[in-house]
């Protein structure tokens, strides 16, 4: 294996959270990044780009106490960056918008429907839809309308076990969902009926904590408990078969839990991922003719100390595709960007 050519390097630390930090969400359209906590809380930092060599001042502007009962798992950013929609332990989801555009955050909207746990949340490319998970098994799609008002389209229950997240396609309206049941399930809707599986992944051999797209949307990651990260291609151009190309294994020695993909010049992009061991990964992905081919370019130990990591996210903004932020048990958020090396 050659030795990595960037380094993940330290760029900020994000505290005020009292208990673990579950999750992070980069705003797509502000300087914005939000995050929650089995505190029940969700906070939000503001960035600038204080230095002509791009560096990065962030700062805490708003501690939202949710009104949640339990743990804030996940959360998700509208295309339009206005509207963070939360996933609670409590079995709702919360949705919150700012007054006048730039005032206080509100909760505008709460979908109940779920029995336990809400784990993952999504909004779709359009942000005409929101999709949720659980522990009980389902998967949820809603329609946004005006006003945030939610309506729920369809309730899939595919899955045999716990769903831990869903992804949907960056162009199309294709869903993911990842599962304890160790499968993976893709799904489209019927125009003359309703929304179903079309797809199951069923290669890992333990349960999948994440899943997510490449920018272009030909290539689907995801994370195991088993330890692999597995790379996917669609088969044809409306995506409705998809092959694993790519296995990458050694790479982290306890669960992955989270994975994100970015853009990059010349490539397919760059694969994050996280897990239990502490570890962030990152890999540049080419395209060759039987599918991928994957290079560690970049490795760092204990990003939470002795701690897990639970998430890892890439900035979406223009300019800013080599910093990403994880979110750990140590009750933090940490910024990070992917940079050559200079040795």
């Amino acid at each position: 294996m050659t030795s990595p050519t960037h380094t993940i390097d330290p760029i900020a630390v994000l505290e005020g959270h009292d208990e673990r930090v579950w999750d992070v969400a980069w705003n797509p359209s502000e300087p914005l990044i939000a995050s929650c906590s089995q505190d029940k809380s969700i906070r939000i930092a503001s960035y600038a780009q204080t230095t002509a060599s791009g560096d990065l001042d962030f700062a805490n502007i708003a501690q939202i106490p949710t009104g949640h009962k339990r743990t804030v798992r996940a959360l998700a950013w509208a295309p339009s960056g206005k509207t963070l929609a939360a996933a609670s332990f409590d079995s709702t989801i919360s949705i919150w918008e700012r007054e006048d555009g730039d005032g206080e955050w509100e909760c505008s909207a709460t979908l109940e429907g779920h029995e336990t746990e809400v784990k993952g949340v999504a909004f779709n490319h359009e942000g005409t839809m929101l999709a949720t998970c659980g522990r009980d098994k389902s998967v949820w799609i809603w329609e946004v309308h005006p006003d945030s008002d939610f309506e729920c389209l369809s309730v899939l229950m595919e899955h045999a076990q716990d769903v831990k997240s869903v992804a949907w396609h960056p162009t199309h309206d294709i869903l993911a969902s990842a599962s304890y049941d160790d499968s993976i399930k893709l799904y489209i809707d019927d125009p003359s009926d309703d929304w179903f599986a079309f797809a199951t992944l069923t290669e890992h051999a333990s349960t999948v904590w994440d899943v997510c797209f490449s920018p272009c949307g030909r290539y689907m990651a995801s994370a195991s408990d088993d330890t692999t990260i597995r790379i996917w291609k669609a088969r044809d151009t409306k995506f409705h078969e998809w092959n694993c190309v790519k296995i990458i294994e050694g790479a982290h020695s306890r669960s992955i839990y989270s994975i994100a993909w970015t853009t990059a010049d010349g490539t397919l992009g760059w694969i994050a991922s996280a897990g239990g061991d502490g570890r962030v990964n990152v890999w540049a992905v080419t395209e060759v003719a039987e599918g991928v081919d994957v290079t560690l370019i970049a490795q760092r130990d204990e990003t939470h100390g002795v701690c897990d990591t639970n998430t890892v996210r890439w900035c979406p903004r223009p300019g800013k595709q080599n910093v990403l932020a994880t979110a750990g048990d140590d009750c933090a958020v940490r910024v990070w960007g992917v940079v050559p090396s200079t040795g």
